[in-house]
């Protein structure tokens, strides 16, 4: 605003010259206690000019000098959100990533890993860390910007089942006895090992199965294990088998023949 005052006659007329819609544009101006303002906008971001011409009743004239306003380039403000606990969570969880942004003029993308996805993410994520970044590359009015979030994922905890002839318990046998072995996958992926003592005595897919003989006294130790995959951590069970000797001991008759008798006696010499 401008205050235009003639001492001597009275302003009978205000313009203001101004670019404010890109080109030159003079507005007539109302006279509020000789007090002349006018208002526009919003303005997009740029250099302005403007001046303001006065003229009295007698046909006198002046004129501001003129005016350069400058409209900076607003920050938009975005906010990226990751849930559930923040994007911390155990493989196999949903999890949602969203990307906004404070005002509806600015165009915005959500990153995840650099490759560009639909906001919001909705997805199950193998085991690793992301980096999900939301940005703008800005407009004539708004300046780029760009806020980034990790969700991690971290592995589940695998589980296994392992039965000694259909028990999952220890077992006591007697030496040379058989027991079947088997292996299971409760939770995870990958194949299965099985161990005597520290030996493997058979690999494969779940369930996993031997027959395994228990030929000398003592005790094992027979363990499942599952290795370590990228979605799960490694898990074992074990049980341990003490093989006795109750038998009862055998007898042979090797000598003399079965059913020899034999009898001695004395006899004297003269």
């Amino acid at each position: 605003n401008v205050t235009w005052i003639d001492t001597i006659t009275r302003v009978e007329t205000v313009l203001i010259e101004h670019n404010f819609t890109g080109t030159l544009t003079n507005v007539t101006l109302a006279n509020v206690t000789n007090v002349y303002n006018f208002t526009f906008g919003p303005l997009a971001a740029r250099n302005y000019t403007w001046r303001q011409t006065a003229n009295d009743t007698v046909g006198n004239t002046n004129t501001t000098n003129t005016f350069t306003y400058e409209v900076v380039k607003a920050v938009p403000a975005l906010n990226i959100t990751a849930s559930p606990n923040g994007g911390n969570v155990l493989y196999g969880q949903t999890t949602t990533v969203s990307c906004t942004a404070n005002n509806s003029q600015v165009t915005i993308s959500l990153l995840r890993n650099g490759s560009t996805v639909i906001s919001p993410d909705v997805a199950v994520l193998g085991a690793g860390v992301y980096n999900y970044t939301c940005t703008t590359v800005g407009n004539e009015n708004f300046t780029t910007a760009n806020t980034t979030i990790n969700v991690t994922v971290q592995k589940a905890n695998a589980s296994t089942n392992l039965t000694l002839n259909g028990t999952a318990a220890d077992r006591t046998v007697e030496v040379f006895s058989f027991l079947l072995l088997n292996g299971t996958v409760l939770n995870g992926t990958g194949n299965l090992d099985i161990l005597v003592n520290g030996t493997v005595v058979a690999s494969g897919s779940s369930p996993l199965t031997v027959n395994q003989n228990f030929s000398s006294t003592g005790v094992f130790n027979v363990t499942v294990r599952l290795n370590e995959s990228q979605n799960f951590t490694a898990n074992s069970t074990t049980y341990f088998v003490t093989a006795v000797d109750n038998s009862t001991p055998g007898v042979i008759l090797v000598n003399p023949a079965d059913n020899f008798n034999t009898s001695s006696a004395t006899v004297t010499l003269n």
